[in-house]
């Protein structure tokens, strides 16, 4: 493999298992250092609203500034981060802390959480040094490599805070000097492929790829509300309706991280070039929430256990295909701000949408987001269906009507 894709893999491994068990801890790290609830709520929401708007900035400044660069000041934010929460128990600074770090939005474990806003600049810099015939395969690698990572950083939750939190800001270092060896891409001239796809500068194709772009934001903004609704509040549900405890409940999650990296190896690539890229992912999150609508119904526990991990596993099955479609659909000098946007748009309203399901099931409706969750899923995977069904990433030419 590339010594450069080699290097990016090692610096989002060691991120991801930072962000696998600060993702457990951080909550009941405020806690314990004295801050009520709804100070750690406000703590969260900052990270929330924060991440978003981090990953759509780093994605712009990707692409004006150079991709790498952005990279590492990304990298850098989640370092002092992690510093400013060990340091400090001053309120104001945990906020900034917060900014930085991006607490709150979960998915340390496929790396969508803690410190999300590098993930885009990964996606874009790996884009830009691997062939499209290849882009597929190596995108899953290097997603299923985070997923492991991740799982295997939760095992270490129930170590004391300090050597947690020492633990992280040194790994979070080697992450970042990782990355100082690796070369920026030269992509100044536009590329075959660009002028296949109608974005070189100067066509009339190029209106196409703002439409993409549209198109990927409105997908992620539903892909957000969907999981907003119902993913950071699995853990109460199957607490407090099936009665499991946290260790059943942590070792769970654990699994699913390696469940979720190993299919993905296995089954993505393959299905992806086989049904088709679009029609993969309709197929992939559709299952997925239905198996998560059938949790609220079922009332044996070992049922639950089966649809909870085909909901979280099926989730997250399609994300490398998703990736490389974002690469092969965007020319290069716009794939940082167009992976920046769609995780963006996907976190926004992740966000608001988790107000919402903590209202929801504050007042006792179990199975309403639920409902609202598998219409919004099914909302997002119509565009991948009704645009990219047959698309395989042999092809180069895209047409959006």
């Amino acid at each position: 493999m590339d010594r450069d894709l080699s290097l990016l893999m090692i610096s989002r491994a060691l991120r991801s298992f930072v962000a696998g068990y600060v993702s457990v801890i951080v909550g009941l790290y405020l806690l314990d250092k004295g801050l009520s609830l709804p100070e750690i709520g406000a703590v969260f929401a900052v990270g929330s609203f924060s991440n978003p708007l981090l990953s759509f900035a780093f994605g712009l400044a990707g692409d004006r500034a150079g991709t790498k660069r952005a990279l590492l000041v990304s990298l850098f934010t989640l370092i002092i981060g992690l510093a400013l929460t060990y340091l400090s128990a001053n309120f104001y600074l945990l906020i900034l802390a917060s900014a930085l770090s991006g607490y709150g939005t979960v998915g340390g474990l496929v790396g969508g959480g803690i410190g999300a806003s590098a993930a885009p600049l990964f996606s874009s810099l790996i884009s830009r040094k691997v062939e499209r015939e290849r882009l597929n395969w190596v995108m899953t690698v290097f997603t299923a490599l985070s997923s492991y990572s991740g799982a295997a950083g939760a095992l270490l939750s129930g170590l004391d805070y300090s050597t947690l939190f020492l633990i992280g800001i040194f790994l979070a270092m080697a992450s970042a000097l990782v990355v100082v060896p690796v070369k920026e891409p030269e992509g100044e001239e536009a590329t075959r492929e660009d002028v296949l796809r109608g974005t070189d500068r100067g066509t009339a194709s190029g209106v196409n790829e703002r439409k993409y772009l549209a198109l990927f934001s409105v997908a992620g903004a539903l892909n957000g509300v969907s999981q907003g609704l119902v993913v950071p509040f699995m853990p109460v549900v199957l607490k407090l309706h099936f009665s499991m405890n946290n260790g059943l409940i942590g070792s769970l999650y654990t699994a699913i991280g390696v469940a979720s990296a190993t299919v993905m190896l296995l089954l993505s690539p393959k299905l992806s070039e086989s049904m088709g890229i679009g029609r993969f992912i309709f197929v992939s999150r559709t299952v997925s929430a239905v198996s998560a609508l059938g949790i609220p119904f079922v009332d044996n526990e070992v049922l639950a256990i089966v649809l909870f991990v085909l909901f979280m596993t099926l989730r997250v099955l399609p994300l490398p295909a998703q990736q490389a479609l974002i690469a092969a659909a965007i020319s290069e000098r716009r794939r940082g701000t167009a992976f920046g946007l769609n995780q963006s748009s996907r976190l926004l309203p992740f966000s608001l949408a988790s107000l919402l399901g903590g209202y929801l099931f504050g007042l006792g409706l179990l199975a309403l987001p639920f409902v609202l969750a598998l219409i919004a899923t099914e909302g997002g995977a119509s565009l991948y269906y009704k645009y990219f069904a047959d698309l395989r990433l042999s092809r180069v030419s895209f047409q959006v009507d």
